[in-house]
């Protein structure tokens, strides 16, 4: 790969991490700025810096050519139209801003929602447009991602609103249920289409989170989650996150803050999840005062995958080991990097 030379090594690794395999060091997904970016001019209408595919191709490209990728790091061009696309493929308007997106709830009552897939969708055609762009001009050079689909309850949130579905949970149940297994569907037939095309040109598939297979893989979630308790997240989610669990080759959920914690252990007993990415947010304490969560997450025999700080990690490496960690981490130079990554394999020994 033109920008990952070492590719084929970074892929094996992330393979043994997926399997929970005992391996020499952790999977280190380390870079580092090589010197200035020059990115290309924005587009004047913000649409257009969201779904133009030349300016998307270009401004990855500057990325790349200004990133050091060391461990198991790489290019990554993803297509981005913000979180849960997926919603507007399902009849719901997009609102765009700087930086992210959101969906205008429908405001009509469940019964009247019914969830089908359109292949003629406008949001869908854009996706399909920029994926296969991204994928054709990338080809042995970066890996083109999987755009974020969302978690599925959290589409549903976005199309009713969190507070709105509260309710609807509770007075509704079976109408929620309806709706949420259509938006399955939906979730489904995109993502197989997006995996086709491009499992063929990367030699595998990823998502935003950047955990790379050579088989169908995704980052699951549903931060909606922290507004209801365990025995709502039972009957509503977990179905959900089952069955793609099943329907997936490989498995990670995105467990967003410490107001998710309280569903680990239903997630822990998801036979065919391979892994938890773990997020303490914004305001919290370092990935370091985590280390007893994600010990939890290794005794279960799921792989873990979080974010540490240069300085972090050592110390997580001494306490967690290599079989099953993932750490995402941003250097200062490539140096750092390379000694991050090399010593990696010496401070996570027994």
């Amino acid at each position: 790969m033109e920008f990952k030379p070492d590719w084929e090594q970074a892929v094996r690794r992330f393979e043994a991490w997926y399997a929970f395999e005992e391996t020499d060091r952790p999977v280190m997904i380390v870079s580092a700025s090589k010197g200035p970016r020059q990115d290309p001019p924005a587009p004047g209408d913000l649409l257009r810096r969201w779904t133009d595919a030349e300016y998307l191709i270009a401004r990855h490209e500057a990325a790349f050519r200004s990133t050091h990728y060391a461990g198991e790091s790489y290019p990554l061009c993803w297509p981005n139209l913000g979180p849960g696309i997926a919603g507007a493929y399902a009849g719901c308007e997009p609102v765009f801003d700087e930086t992210t997106m959101w969906l205008r709830p429908l405001d009509r009552p469940l019964s009247e929602i019914y969830p089908e897939w359109d292949e003629d969708n406008r949001w869908w055609q854009v996706t399909l447009d920029l994926t296969r762009a991204a994928a054709q001009a990338g080809e042995g050079r970066w890996v083109t991602g999987i755009t974020d689909l969302g978690g599925v309850t959290d589409i549903l949130a976005g199309i009713r609103h969190s507070d709105r579905l509260c309710i609807e949970m509770l007075e509704e149940p079976e109408e929620v249920l309806r709706v949420r297994d259509g938006l399955l569907e939906i979730w489904k037939r995109a993502y197989s289409v997006l995996a086709d095309i491009t499992q063929p040109v990367n030699g595998g598939t990823t998502g935003w989170l950047g955990a790379f297979s050579v088989h169908r893989t995704y980052p699951l979630q549903c931060d909606f989650c922290c507004m209801i308790g365990p025995e709502m997240f039972e009957r509503f989610v977990l179905p959900e996150l089952r069955e793609l669990c099943r329907w997936l080759d490989r498995s990670v959920y995105h467990l967003d803050g410490p107001g998710a914690v309280k569903h680990l252990d239903a997630l822990l007993g998801i036979r065919e999840l391979n892994a938890i990415q773990w997020v303490q947010g914004a305001g919290q304490a370092p990935t370091i005062e985590w280390v007893d969560l994600l010990k939890r997450i290794l005794d279960a025999g799921k792989s873990v995958f979080a974010y540490a700080s240069p300085q972090e990690v050592r110390p997580l490496l001494e306490k967690l080991g290599a079989r099953g960690v993932a750490l995402a981490v941003g250097a200062s130079t490539p140096e750092e990097a390379d000694y991050l990554v090399r010593m990696s394999a010496e401070w996570s020994r027994p």
